[in-house]
């Protein structure tokens, strides 16, 4: 009987921790909550695209003309909308963040809430290439593994060299 209850709280805790999908894990989150997992149940009220505008806060624009990679986040939202980032992975092309991950994903306000004293855990993935970002909404059962729920590509704003520095530039070299 020992043994078996022994048994029984190694495995409640190592659910709990796989419940933790990425390679980075916080401890700050409700231990409790619920996969999204056929559906998207929870939108971003202010839309996709300002969604990832938020999440790259503070990132200067020629750091995300750079930037190369992959971000994934998983978030617990709240039943008033208030997100916790409970685990993340990224591989940037640059040797440090361009900007604070924690943080921009702590601070993001305008989820829609669970609607009762429930948690939820969302995953996205954002894939910073070339000229685009593309967005994935991706849902996990532990029985028939991920599923996209939602892919959206954006393009990168341009950059637009300034005319007249580099009119300047050309008269400072002649």
């Amino acid at each position: 009987m020992k043994t078996l209850l022994v048994l029984i709280i190694a495995l409640s805790g190592t659910a709990l921790q796989a419940q933790k999908m990425y390679k980075h894990k916080l401890e700050n989150c409700s231990p409790q909550f619920q996969l999204e997992d056929k559906s998207i149940t929870l939108e971003y009220t202010k839309g996709d695209s300002l969604l990832i505008m938020d999440i790259m806060d503070g990132a200067e624009k020629k750091h995300i003309q750079r930037l190369k990679g992959i971000l994934a986040l998983q978030i617990i939202l709240d039943s008033a909308g208030n997100s916790c980032l409970v685990s993340y992975d990224h591989r940037f092309n640059m040797l440090r963040k361009p900007f604070d991950i924690v943080e921009n994903v702590n601070a993001l306000k305008a989820w829609e809430g669970t609607g009762n004293n429930t948690y939820r855990s969302i995953f996205m993935k954002i894939y910073f290439e070339k000229k685009q970002i593309r967005m994935q909404r991706l849902g996990y059962n532990r029985n028939t593994g991920w599923t996209i729920l939602l892919m959206k590509t954006f393009m990168k704003e341009e950059e637009v060299e300034d005319v007249n520095s580099s009119t300047k530039n050309k008269k400072d070299n002649e």
